[in-house]
């Protein structure tokens, strides 16, 4: 999320300066990027208190004196007897809509609105889509402007029966499908909930009279729901991490705070309703626990309750109560991490674990199989314990940081499926990914064990010999059947057709219990007994890679060294990838063909064939130069 310091720095007292604000939410755990004073924050997925002017200084309010209130509406709205019929509580237990009608036309807008889309770079809509967007950003609570002549008889939420043909508001059509959380008008969908509205019933610049919607919607119900329609929702970014549910009034005053600042208010009235209590979440206070979780006496009685104070919790008695907008907070341990976060974890003292050194130790099972694969050409793969899948044997987790993952993995096959995808969508074609994880289940209890995990797909190798060969379940038997171990019953073949990808190779996966390759490896040794050095991963582009084949002939053998030896030692910023794939040889006429292979890839941007043109230009340009070479069908002409 983008927040711009001039917005931010208003709301303190003490005026702090960038790299002040910048070293305090580093210190909170908030890794961000500067440019042009601006903030682009990275929150963690169960942080969706701090998606807001206001909840960021709420959490650096640690540090900076905060300043006033942000100024509301404070008169008191009329009733607004509006006909709205909840279907769904369990997904919406409360929702707000304003009723508001203008009078005039806005021409300008004040300084703390017009920076808004000035600083930021955003583009204007319509009044009062421009405020929506902005509460939205100062507050946290997604709004969503109906006009009211396109709804005038009410609305209904529920749960789609059927699927429906939906234009948004973006002009993007897409199938809404049964199941999914709708508002409907005369039986007709007009907002896919917690994300976006459609076009019909959305405000345009003549727009006096309109109904504002303020509400809560429960994260699961909202998740994934974005990404599926492939709609850019702000809205729903907000939603499906987590807003605070008592945040609506504040946002509805705010937002007749900002039109009366700007145009004549000719009528108010208001709908509000909960349909269900919303518990309040309350934890010992214990800062004995505390310490002891921490591992030292940090925190006394009173420092540990003005801490909790500065962060918006109430401290009473023996009890914590947690502030409705910190849903990520349900034991004693994330009362830690915030103290944690707060103190600063460098300033933690360090407590030296005391280790018995060994000399020479015995290469462990773990690391005989890792060596024993890379030296086979694999890679391996490190994922997170957490998944998205629920299966019989799955231990859900209470409290987890991203809430598309709430169970512990109870596979491998499911991340290593994702690694595939991941880099064939990166034009990666040849695939020998590994991991070796523990697996948790629950039975009559939880137990775990460690596996193997194998996936395979592509080429057999970038060289001359195994480029056209694609790997299949003998390539694997093969490998195996180098420490005499039996891996076909093991081996499974991936069904293409669920898997977000392109590529059309088989692809085949192997789990097994390292248990059941202990006595193969029993006897592998390493050479000299070394295990290799760690190698740090090379971060992936997101940007595609573009190939480029070139066939090289010759007559003298002593040219293949020094053509590579060309080609290896090339710079270029955008030349990631280099190797030989192909090798001929015509004895009767004496000519010889070798074929590269140029890998070409940006992390900023896609490239232009001209872009790739000026590297090869060079690099061609040198090899040219050799007597005696020629590249079939390409200019000789060395500029």
């Amino acid at each position: 999320m983008e927040i711009h310091y001039d917005h931010l720095v208003k709301f303190f007292r003490s005026k702090p300066k960038l790299n002040e604000i910048s070293d305090s939410l580093l210190q909170l755990g908030h890794e961000h990027e500067l440019s042009n004073k601006t903030f682009d924050i990275e929150f963690t997925p169960n942080r969706g208190d701090c998606l807001s002017l206001n909840g960021l200084v709420r959490d650096l309010g640690v540090f900076f004196e905060t300043a006033d209130e942000i100024p509301t509406y404070k008169e008191e709205i009329p009733k607004f007897a509006f006909n709205f019929t909840n279907l769904a509580p369990e997904a919406c237990p409360k929702i707000s809509f304003l009723l508001v009608e203008i009078d005039g036309d806005v021409s300008n807008y004040k300084d703390y609105l017009e920076s808004y889309f000035s600083d930021l770079g955003i583009n204007k809509n319509n009044f009062f889509t421009d405020i929506s967007n902005y509460v939205a950003y100062e507050l946290g609570q997604p709004t969503h402007c109906y006009d009211f002549d396109t709804i005038s008889n009410g609305l209904k939420l529920e749960f789609s029966g059927k699927s429906y043909e939906f234009e948004t508001l973006l002009d993007q059509k897409i199938s809404l499908e049964k199941g999914d959380l709708i508002f409907t008008a005369n039986d007709i969908p007009v907002d896919l909930a917690g994300v976006m509205g459609d076009k019909k019933t959305s405000c345009k610049d003549s727009t006096k009279k309109v109904i504002i919607e303020a509400a809560f919607f429960e994260p699961e119900i909202i998740l994934g729901k974005s990404l599926k329609y492939d709609l850019n929702s702000d809205a729903a970014y907000k939603f499906e991490r987590g807003i605070d549910p008592n945040l609506q009034e504040i946002a509805i005053r705010r937002f007749i705070s900002i039109i009366g600042d700007h145009v004549k208010i000719k009528k108010l009235e208001l709908f509000a309703k909960e349909y269900r209590e919303l518990e309040e979440t309350k934890l010992n206070f214990n800062p004995q626990k505390i310490n002891h979780i921490l591992g030292d006496n940090i925190v006394t009685e009173g420092s540990y309750k003005n801490y909790l104070e500065k962060l918006g919790f109430i401290a009473k008695d023996d009890e914590v109560i947690v502030p409705s907008y910190r849903s990520d907070i349900v034991h004693e341990n994330d009362l830690a991490e915030e103290i944690a976060r707060i103190i600063g974890y460098n300033n933690i003292a360090i407590q030296p674990l005391l280790l018995t050194k060994q000399n020479d130790p015995e290469l462990t099972l773990d690391q005989k199989i890792k060596s024993f694969l890379i030296n086979n050409g694999f890679f391996e793969v490190i994922n997170s314990q957490f998944s998205g899948q629920n299966y019989e044997a799955s231990i859900a987790i209470d409290n987890p940081l991203d809430t598309k993952k709430t169970f512990l993995r109870s596979n491998l096959e499911e991340s290593l499926l994702e690694n595939l995808v991941f880099n064939e969508r990166r034009q990666k074609d040849s695939i020998k990914f590994f991991e070796i994880s523990d697996i948790y289940k629950k039975d009559s209890q939880i137990s775990y064990e460690r596996f193997l995990g194998i996936v395979i797909s592509g080429r057999k190798g970038k060289n001359y010999d195994d480029f056209t060969q694609i790997v299949n379940q003998n390539f694997l038997i093969d490998i195996f059947a180098q420490i005499n171990f039996d891996i076909a019953p093991f081996i499974k073949i991936i069904d293409r057709n669920n898997l977000d990808s392109k590529s059309k190779t088989p692809v085949f996966v192997a789990e097994i219990r390292l248990s059941e390759l202990k006595r193969a490896f029993a006897n592998y040794q390493l050479e000299n007994s070394k295990v290799k050095s760690f190698v740090k991963t090379k971060p992936t582009s997101n940007f595609p890679s573009i190939n480029r084949d070139f066939s090289f002939a010759f007559s003298k053998a002593e040219n293949i060294a020094i053509i590579s030896d060309v080609v290896s030692n090339f710079k270029s910023p955008i030349l990631k990838e280099s190797f030989m794939f192909d090798f001929y040889e015509n004895t009767q006429n004496g000519i010889i063909k070798i074929a590269f292979r140029f890998v070409f890839q940006s992390f900023k941007k896609t490239l232009t064939d001209q872009e790739i043109e000026i590297e090869l230009e060079g690099l061609l340009g040198d090899i040219l130069k050799l007597e005696g070479v020629s590249i079939p069908g390409y200019s000789n002409d060395v500029k």
